[in-house]
């Protein structure tokens, strides 16, 4: 019964010996519930504060009614002055989001209410629906309820499932702490084909009990793949061993399928792997004693070429006089309007020309050129057309008789180059200051870093400690020691200076450490406990402009990646073709562009990645000539573009322009100043110096900025008034006026130019400023912006 009950009870009271009777005073019972809040969080507990006006003792009863309509109920008991706090103990995993309504009944009184429980929202959304390989997915988890302390946070399990539900194969499940409330992660598309197929597959979320998904989809990409087929002679004698040269561009894991016709019509067919994008066969086993013409078919991933050779009478002479011919390229790759430098070397000097030409990708033979040849080797420089095919190429040398060739790829934007000219090396550099024995005792040093102080940190690996001198030499800390412990170390490697901390790669603890830049212990970052996501051997780190560590590890095939918390941020891996491919990794670093350079010491290449994990290019070969390596070992990169290549096993630093072509080099074997023994580190400050670590010698040495020689000296106040006109802080003519300063100073020279008085009034085309703009801020060359103002001057634009 609701309301108020009337109750009558009757007393025996005895008074002065009189038994008499006393009615009851009429009590009303209220009952007052009010929430704890307007409504609860997913995760909270439900709290009401009860009180019961008239409460004489005894038990409430409660009864709860969940959103699914379930229930449960119970008592409470004890309620000191008819007041209690009612705590309804449950969490986020029990799903009951909604309307919850709560009964009390004592003695015949009832009193319900209802309460709110907020939902989860769960979101994950991917950064588009479909994807290439050599793709990374971008997927975004959002939820509405989260706790900041990641200690008490509670997981996001993350699944990657096919388009039926079942888990994708060879999959790492992702667990994430969900301490804030949108969290990015991403995966490889290659990771996934590895070992499941192109199609439809769904990212599965469980946060508590609650759970949502996103579809993607995986297609396969229209290939386009160069396949070209040569062989090494034109004609054979009967019997003789025909060698087939295959270049392929993309490398997609089929096997090569080759069809040799005779001239009777026989085929005989062979099928092969192929692990790399030149591949030499020797068709040692097809027999080539019939006299005629033969042809060749070459299928690979669908995608076919076709070539024909021809067997003599066995009456006919042979031809070409037995002498030893090479061809040699200074690269494999080339960018159109990009110079290419090709080396002939003989051991007779029979006539006085050489003959070359080259075969496009189609297989039509170009015109043939001679150039002298006045000694046993020499270099022909070629400029390629802007305006070249691309794809593979085929070059050959003509000398008496004797026949070489070799194969190269055009792919990419072209590039301005307003001239040819040869490589020469930089004069031998002054040593500005050594750093060794007689001032601090360095054992087996390796890595080494610069801040903006000029101060300079050094990984002291042998003493198991990282040393910091200033600009003069002198050493103003040092810390570590040989452990496990925090800021201990076994067999330090590399090193890392940012804005604010030091990073060393603690190689043989499996893990990065961060320090304070006077030494005191930040933290330790790699995480043991998830195999995937920590270093094995982490050798370099390397950080983008956003923050985001790069780290290279000799123990694994891949880069891993980390938040500035140091967190695991995911990892990016070489895609499978024999250019981009490496096992493992000995150094990285990143140009202004965010691009990556990996070293891979074991095949002499360095391989550069942009930030997102795409391929851009490799280059480099085992040997001892120019662009050449032998066991490599660190990098480093200056203001302007310029890539240092520590080649260690030819004891000498090889310096590449922006576009990674060689430009010079400095050093030989030796214990001298300017020498280098084993070369382990280098690094280069602010103002272009450059320091190299010598681990045998156990000291660093400085030298001064390189300059390649003949090349252009611009100053610095030239480049800021280019700045100011592409930002309309100056006038055009306040930006010619810097311009002929450096015509009549020679620092641009213009062949047969006749000095024309300056103009007072000398508009600029508009699209000249893309070229002073990307000149300003290091995107093209100060060669590329002198041919430029070439042009400009040429046809009187600027006039001087």
């Amino acid at each position: 019964m609701f309301g108020t009950l009337l109750r009558k009870s009757i007393y025996l009271l005895t008074l002065a010996g009189i038994l008499i009777f006393l009615p009851q005073d009429v009590y009303g019972i209220e009952i007052s519930a009010t929430p704890a809040a307007s409504s609860f969080g997913p995760n909270d507990w439900i709290q009401i504060m009860l009180e019961i006006d008239g409460y004489i003792g005894g038990t409430v009863e409660w009864i709860v009614y969940k959103p699914d309509s379930s229930t449960d109920s119970g008592f409470l008991e004890n309620l000191s002055a008819g007041k209690k706090t009612h705590s309804i103990t449950r969490n986020a995993f029990d799903n009951q989001f909604g309307t919850w309504s709560i009964e009390y009944n004592y003695k015949d009184v009832s009193k319900k209410i209802s309460v709110i429980v907020d939902p989860i929202i769960l979101q994950v959304t991917t950064d588009k629906e479909t994807y290439l390989a050599g793709d990374t997915v971008i997927f975004t988890l959002t939820s509405t309820y989260y706790d900041p302390i990641a200690a008490y946070a509670e997981n996001y399990f993350i699944e990657i499932l096919d388009g039926d539900g079942i888990l994708a194969k060879q999959m790492d499940d992702i667990v994430l702490k969900v301490s804030q409330a949108s969290i990015v992660q991403e995966f490889l598309i290659d990771e996934l084909l590895d070992n499941n197929p192109h199609g439809k597959y769904k990212i599965a979320v469980q946060y508590y009990n609650v759970f949502a998904e996103t579809s993607f989809e995986v297609v396969e990409e229209d290939l386009s793949i160069s396949v070209f087929v040569g062989t090494d002679k034109a004609v054979y004698d009967p019997g003789d061993v025909v060698e087939l040269n295959l270049v392929i561009s993309d490398l997609v894991g089929n096997d090569v399928l080759i069809k040799i016709t005779d001239p009777s019509g026989k085929t005989t067919e062979k099928s092969l792997p192929v692990k790399t994008t030149l591949t030499r066969v020797l068709l040692d086993d097809v027999s080539i004693t019939l006299p005629g013409t033969y042809s060749i078919e070459v299928e690979y991933a669908g995608f076919t070429d076709n070539k024909t050779f021809v067997v003599k009478e066995k009456s006919v002479a042979p031809i070409g006089p037995g002498i030893e011919l090479t061809l040699t390229l200074d690269k494999m790759n080339y960018r159109p309007g990009e110079a290419l430098s090709a080396t002939v070397n003989t051991d007779s000097l029979l006539t006085d020309n050489v003959s070359y030409w080259f075969e496009d990708p189609s297989g039509a033979q170009k015109r043939k050129i001679s150039v002298p040849m006045t000694s046993g080797s020499i270099v022909i420089p070629i400029t390629i057309s802007k305006n070249t095919e691309q794809g593979p190429w085929k070059m050959y040398v003509d000398y008496g008789g004797a026949v070489d060739f070799t194969i190269f790829f055009v792919e990419g934007d072209p590039v301005d180059q307003a001239e040819i000219t040869s490589v020469e090396e930089a004069q031998e550099p002054e040593v500005l200051m050594i750093i060794g024995p007689d001032k601090t005792s360095l054992k087996n040093p390796s890595g080494i870093a610069i801040d903006s102080n000029q101060d300079i940190y050094v990984v002291d690996s042998g003493n198991s400690q990282v040393k910091k001198f200033d600009a003069n030499g002198k050493l103003l800390a040092s810390w570590g020691v040989l452990g496990s412990a925090e800021g201990e170390f076994k067999n330090p490697t590399g090193i890392l200076v940012d804005s604010d901390f030091v990073h060393v790669a603690d190689t043989d603890n499996s893990r990065i450490q961060t320090f304070e830049k006077d030494g005191s212990f930040v933290r330790s970052w790699g995480d043991p406990r998830i195999e995937s996501q920590y270093p094995k051997r982490p050798v370099a780190i390397s950080m983008d402009a956003s923050g985001i560590f790069y780290v290279s590890d000799m123990n694994l095939n891949k880069i891993l990646k980390f938040d500035s918390n140091g967190d695991y941020a995911g990892y990016f891996e070489p895609i499978k073709t024999i250019r981009a491919k490496f096992s493992s990794s000995d150094f990285i670093i990143s140009d202004n562009r965010d691009n990556f350079f990996i070293l891979v010491s074991k095949d002499s290449k360095i391989v550069l990645y942009g930030a997102n994990g795409n391929f851009i290019n490799s280059f480099g070969i085992i040997g001892k000539g120019d662009g050449e390596f032998q066991s490599p070992s660190a990098m480093a990169i200056d203001s302007k573009g310029y890539l240092y290549i520590a080649d260690s096993g030819n004891s000498r630093i090889q310096v590449f322009d922006p576009y990674w072509k060689f430009v010079g080099k400095w050093g030989l074997l030796g214990t001298g100043p300017g020498e280098f023994n084993q070369i382990s580190g280098i690094a280069v400050d602010s103002q272009d110096n450059v320091y190299v670590v010598d681990s045998a010698k156990n000291w660093v040495q400085k030298f001064p900025p390189f300059t390649e020689k003949g090349g252009l000296q611009i100053p610095d106040w030239v480049r800021n008034n280019a700045k100011w006109w592409t930002e309309g802080m100056i006038a055009d003519n306040d930006f010619a006026s810097g311009i002929q300063f450096m015509i009549k100073e020679k620092i641009i020279v213009i062949p047969e130019l006749a000095e024309s008085g300056e103009s007072t009034d000398q508009r600029i085309p508009d699209w000249v400023k893309n070229n002073a703009r990307w000149w300003a801020s290091g995107q093209i060359s100060d060669k590329d912006f002198a041919a430029g103002i070439q042009y400009l001057v040429e046809q009187g634009i600027i006039k001087v």
